[in-house]
């Protein structure tokens, strides 16, 4: 999606009929949606969380963009088997979003669900991810670089109970 903004630098329309042109300025802003999901599963009787590195270096969440059509919840399906391998489902009751500026002229919102794993074994897609990885969740919060994503990650732990 694209917004035209116009900045804030402008001065007061003259005359009626005279349009208000000295001083404003436009930007195209470009939105961005990516959807994705904080996935849990029972290892040997302790609680794993899945992790991917991406491209950068950084660990967070399977995540990507929006494919025309799809929802918020089939998109975050999707991405985590193209990137991870794992199928999973969506728990109900945990959405949660991230929104910055990547680069200049781009708007960016991730939102993140609680995913159950269901099935699948690790198998990284490395044209988008460098690594996979089930972590404890002392680990994963470790590995987190973004405050916003840990601060996610922390309240999907205490919504999993």
């Amino acid at each position: 999606m694209i917004l035209d903004v116009k900045s804030e630098r402008f001065h007061s329309p003259g005359r009626k009929g005279h349009p208000m042109v000295s001083g404003m300025t436009r930007r195209v802003m470009v939105i961005e949606r990516s959807c994705g999901a904080i996935v849990f599963r029972e290892i040997e009787g302790e609680t794993r969380v899945l992790l991917v590195q991406h491209k950068p270096g950084h660990w967070s969440f399977p995540k990507g963009h929006k494919e025309q059509g799809e929802s918020d919840h089939e998109t975050a399906i999707r991405e985590v088997y193209e990137e991870t391998g794992i199928r999973i489902t969506i728990l109900p009751g945990f959405e949660r979003s991230s929104t910055y500026a990547p680069r200049p002229g781009v708007l960016k919102t991730v939102v993140f669900f609680l995913g159950a794993y269901q099935s699948g074994a690790l198998e990284p897609q490395l044209s988008e991810v460098r690594a996979v990885r089930w972590m404890g969740p002392e680990e994963a919060a470790g590995m987190l670089v973004f405050d916003k994503d840990l601060a996610i990650f922390r309240e999907a732990l205490a919504c999993r109970g």
